[in-house]
């Protein structure tokens, strides 16, 4: 019986320690509960309550009794054979062994029978360790096994029951269903699992809680409701501190952002600018990303100054993306596209100031947007999105499929590739208020050199 309730403790069912006593100091106790400790083990000393009693059997109740027996040997000899399977590496014959006891402790007990929910654990877990080291092969088989013993076990047993799923679970080649289950069953057994506790303990690791969600943060984004609401289930996972959060965070608000974009709704652009806040505030002033994080945020500004029209939120983007290029000097990787959201945002300030929409041809329109000041003309040539990845596939470049914010980027090292030095692309939805994205060419002119204005202001020209 010792074995069974090790088990429950601990979820492995490890033979921790051997005790021997005698039945006079075990009668010692009467009929009071005494408790057994053992060594500390991950800095928690196991414990074991124990309760005496002295019955006396006739007839059937004896046989029951033998037959009990029976199973709690088979169970401990499993167990025996387990952990001399697991420590000496590679003994195939003692996990066989293991597994042919644990299966005729299982046969013994009937659906509705108290203890089935541990003899199938006791078996999948056997399986499981089988499988880990490559000497079993199907873990559907086991994962099945384990949630028909969640399905029966008792409500005292549940958080373990549960763990014990999650680490079959993360054994499979991750889906996004597989991840996403196991999303949702660390989330209930962390807001259940009280702090302090063994099996939280190993839960939040990073082989645990941890793996789930780096595979969750990885997934391509889906904007459906299921897949919204596990992004901030893994938010909450990553708690204040957590090596993860940073991307979660990113991960929301992405999602977020392309809701909005697909269906409309304030809400979904609020939540998202709230989410890049808290990853801004998670890069502080020397940190290697903070200008990437910068213009995250000054994009997703730009999504709702577009929406609503309020000039504080494109007067603070521009501010953002000018920090932002402050950190992305002349060389850096990210100075181009850091450029082109600039300009984007510029522009958008310039539509709201003027009644552009009102005049028939493209504005004579200036921006000052480098590190060598210079003036930017739009040059009369309009592309809407689909226009560009046709011409871009014509000429044969690599980035046709690029997401739409980042088709003029490609559009300007097509330009850079063949020394076209005159124009920018820039990203618009040009006229203000059509809601038509498109991309906008602008010839580019130098000022003086000796110049130190920078990002500072926007004219119409003649």
């Amino acid at each position: 019986m010792a074995s069974f309730e090790l088990d429950l403790m601990l979820g492995r069912g490890e033979v921790i320690s051997k005790l021997e006593m005698s039945r006079h100091e075990l009668c010692e106790h009467g009929d009071e509960p005494f408790d057994l400790y053992f060594s500390p083990i991950r800095d928690v000393q196991p414990c074991l309550t124990l309760k005496v009693a002295v019955v006396q059997t006739r007839g059937k109740p004896l046989l029951h009794s033998l037959r009990e027996s029976e199973i709690d040997h088979r169970t401990y000899t499993g167990h025996i054979r387990l952990a001399k399977y697991v420590t000496t590496h590679k003994n195939v014959a003692e996990l066989t062994r293991a597994l042919k006891q644990f299966r005729i402790v299982l046969d013994q007990y009937p659906v509705i029978h108290v203890s089935r929910a541990a003899a199938l654990t006791h078996l999948a877990w056997a399986r499981l360790q089988g499988y880990i080291r490559k000497d079993l092969q199907d873990i559907h088989s086991t994962i099945s096994l384990f949630r028909d013993a969640l399905a029966l076990c008792s409500e005292s047993d549940y958080l373990l029951y549960v763990y014990h799923l999650t680490e079959a679970l993360t054994r499979l080649s991750p889906t996004a269903h597989s991840i996403g289950e196991t999303v949702q069953l660390y989330h209930e057994l962390l807001s259940l699992c009280p702090e302090g506790t063994y099996l939280r303990s190993i839960a939040i690791g990073k082989n645990c809680v941890g793996y789930v969600i780096r595979q969750y943060n990885n997934l391509p984004i889906d904007v459906s409701d299921k897949a919204v609401h596990l992004r901030r289930i893994v938010l909450k996972l990553c708690q204040l501190g957590h090596q993860c959060r940073l991307d979660a965070l990113t991960k929301l608000a992405e999602a977020l952002e392309e809701r909005f974009v697909q269906c409309g709704g304030v809400n979904h652009i609020d939540e998202s600018i709230r989410l890049r806040r808290g990853a801004v505030s998670l890069c502080p002033r020397g940190h290697p990303d903070r200008g990437t994080y910068l213009r995250y945020l000054a994009v997703a500004l730009n999504y709702r100054f577009k929406h609503e029209g309020k000039s504080r939120d494109i007067d603070e983007a521009i501010s953002l993306h000018e920090e932002a290029l402050l950190l992305h000097p002349v060389g850096h990787e990210s100075r181009d596209r850091t450029l082109s959201s600039l300009a984007s945002a510029i522009l958008y300030r310039f539509q709201q100031c003027s009644d552009i929409s009102s005049k028939p041809k493209s504005p004579n329109l200036t921006l000052l947007v480098s590190d060598k000041p210079m003036v930017l003309k739009i040059a009369g040539w309009v592309f809407n999105f689909e226009q560009a990845r046709t011409w871009l596939k014509k000429q044969d470049h690599p980035y046709q499929h690029s997401p739409d914010e980042f088709l003029a980027t490609e559009l300007k090292f097509w330009f850079k590739e063949r020394n076209i030095d005159d124009l920018w692309a820039v990203g618009t939805d040009y006229p203000r208020g059509s809601m038509q994205p498109v991309i906008v060419l602008a010839r580019r002119r130098r000022e003086d050199p000796k110049s130190r204005r920078c990002l500072i202001s926007i004219a119409s020209g003649s």
